[in-house]
């Protein structure tokens, strides 16, 4: 298994991406921030300014990162489905790329929009006594 890069050398890297896809000068916004490990994945926060980048690239960004390399297939596959969904007005965020390993990183990439609003975790350890429901309700959605 490869080990997963940090935030700030995968924000470096997708900014090295940007300037290069866009022709021009992308600067990062703040400090990028990791959200820990997803269910099998490692999810950095990161946002970009620059005159070069289109508004879907200056908004906060979900860069989610697969831990095989063997996993450039499931990303795109993942990608599609949800952008399905985004094009038909669901409630989803828009991936807007998608990186083979050995494209930005060693490792699978997508970069997505990022959700408004928190975590379920932080609502539910925010309110415990609600996490039954709040459960149930995100069971229902799905």
């Amino acid at each position: 298994m490869t080990e997963r890069p940090a935030a700030a050398s995968t924000a470096d890297a997708l900014g090295r991406w940007l300037a290069e896809r866009f022709g021009g000068q992308v600067h990062l916004l703040g400090t990028p921030s990791t959200a820990g490990d997803g269910y099998d994945t490692t999810v950095h926060f990161v946002r970009y300014g620059g005159a070069v980048l289109p508004p879907e690239w200056r908004r906060d960004l979900v860069v989610r990162i697969h831990p095989t390399a063997d996993r450039s297939g499931l990303a795109r596959h993942e990608a599609a489905a949800q952008n399905w969904c985004a094009d038909r007005r669901y409630p989803a965020p828009r991936v807007l790329a998608v990186f083979d390993a050995g494209d930005l990183l060693d490792l699978p990439v997508q970069v997505v929009e990022r959700a408004p609003g928190g975590t379920m975790l932080a609502a539910v350890l925010g309110r415990p006594w609600r996490a039954r429901a709040m459960l149930r309700g995100l069971a229902d959605l799905h």
